[in-house]
């Protein structure tokens, strides 16, 4: 019986049993650190972004290689491609079925966001460890996670493992573009991927203060992306001759309305659990409203702070613009982008029409870019909590575990459509003050990715050891 944990059973679910207790956790030893380096350094330096054709091909090809030659059967290490130039990796370590429970799948992307040479003080695909940390493109997004999977699969064959169930690794090829990856695998190649749940290693992880761990957050509910293009058309003229109906002023003023405009504040059982249990950690009397399903007062005031406000509501927001064809001639076309995320469990046509009164102008067209896939929350398991509780308790004993919403988007918005309940558990400890990821200088501390190595071999084999 699965039940959903909340507030307090979250943070104390330490009480539950576990097959594999913290106590028991073997460290990596230095051959497997060394190994799971040079996997996280052969990632980062083959780059992996959008327009260099087969990149993510031959990072599948390179993580598959290496399975093989640690024993996998070359027929359970797929590398596939959903499109031309486009890798995916699908490995499954099999188990011998005592438990009669479905595999678990372990999720990773391979492509990066594309960093430049002169925006960084190092080159970005060049693996450099300096002064305690790892740099490089990807580094925390996401191939810290990609690689500790790959090392964990070589540790758990090396120890002679031998799983209850199925273990399935899935690295994607385009999780930072489009995402087609992840939809071809799970809709078209569903028997590869099936499983009882998902453990995202791109999602939640921890969190640290001034260098110390303050919490812990799993990923449980993602908003949903949806895009919408904005355009504004008249007959134009000559520039020497404004007219009042100027394309790029109708538009600017439209998008100066859905700037001011909020939409309302709504809750779900896993942002309630997350503001309940940070209430528990601050004494925080509007968190612990909100945690109990205050949509009111409270959750305005906590709005101020923007990441609360996109935890709290739906959120548009212009993020391109474009208009005009010459200098010296009054704009035919105005153009924008308006980038939105919508709280689980909303209409997406609702928006269509809330946007449309925001705008409040007759002449905008208004059309989505792609149609938006819905993503329902996934139920704390107990199961998936005490093993967690355990990974967590082997290295910080006691540290508080929130269930999160993300305010962005991964493979797991796709994964979770399926039916497949899937959690953001990543082994990684971030900054929560200097955070690098898509950004100048995207770092891992060493001693994090080293400890992401037992993280993962605590999760897998308390999960798949019964």
């Amino acid at each position: 019986m699965q039940r959903l944990l909340t507030g307090r059973g979250i943070i104390a679910a330490a009480s539950l049993a576990l097959a594999f207790s913290a106590g028991e956790a073997l460290a990596a030893s230095d051959d497997e650190k060394a190994t799971a380096r040079a996997i996280y350094q052969e990632l980062v330096e083959i780059r992996t972004v959008e327009g260099r054709a087969g990149t993510t091909v031959q990072a599948a090809e390179a993580m598959a290689a290496r399975l093989v030659a640690a024993g996998f059967p070359a027929d359970d290490v797929k590398v596939l491609s959903h499109a031309p130039g486009y890798g995916a990796l699908v490995a499954r370590y099999r188990g011998d079925g005592r438990s009669g429970k479905k595999p678990i799948l372990l999720m990773a992307h391979l492509d990066v966001v594309d960093a430049l040479r002169e925006d960084w003080s190092r080159d970005p695909f060049t693996f450099i460890e300096e002064d305690g940390w790892f740099y490089g493109r990807g580094t925390s997004d996401n191939k810290a996670g990609a690689a500790a999977l790959v090392a964990t699969f070589l540790r758990l064959k090396a120890e002679g493992f031998m799983p209850g169930r199925d273990l399935i690794i899935a690295l994607t090829g385009d999780e930072e573009t489009g995402g087609n990856s992840i939809k071809w695998l799970v809709n078209e190649n569903r028997d590869l991927l099936d499983a009882d749940f998902a453990l995202n290693s791109d999602g939640g992880g921890g969190g640290r203060r001034d260098g110390k761990p303050v919490v812990y957050s799993i990923q449980a509910s993602e908003k949903v992306y949806l895009t919408y293009i904005a355009q504004i058309r008249n007959a134009g003229g000559h520039s020497s001759v404004p007219q009042t109906d100027n394309a790029i002023y109708r538009l600017a003023a439209a998008l100066g309305r859905l700037s001011a405009h909020r939409f309302p504040t709504m809750t779900n059982e896993i942002t309630r659990a997350y503001f309940a249990g940070v209430a528990e950690m601050k004494g925080d009397a509007d968190m612990a409203a909100v945690g109990g399903g205050d949509t009111g007062a409270a959750a305005d005031r906590l709005s101020a702070d923007p990441y609360y406000n996109a935890m709290l509501r739906t959120t548009c927001v212009a993020t391109r613009l474009a208009a005009g064809h010459a200098d010296n001639a009054l704009p035919q076309l105005a153009q924008a982008t308006i980038n939105c995320r919508i709280l689980p469990g909303t209409d997406p046509d609702s928006i269509d029409t809330a946007l449309t009164g925001i705008l409040a102008d007759d002449g905008i067209e208004l059309t989505r870019d792609a149609e938006p896939t819905l993503s329902p929350p996934s139920p704390l398991r107990e199961d998936v909590m005490a093993a967690l509780r355990g990974a967590v308790d082997a290295r910080y004993p006691g540290l508080p575990i929130l269930p999160g919403m993300s305010t962005g988007a991964t493979d797991g918005l796709y994964v979770r459509n399926v039916g497949i309940p899937t959690y953001g558990v990543a082994g990684v400890f971030r900054d929560l003050e200097d955070i690098r990821a898509h950004g100048r200088d995207e770092r891992v501390r060493v001693e994090d990715f080293y400890a992401t190595l037992d993280h993962w071999h605590t999760l897998l084999t308390t999960l798949a050891g019964d």
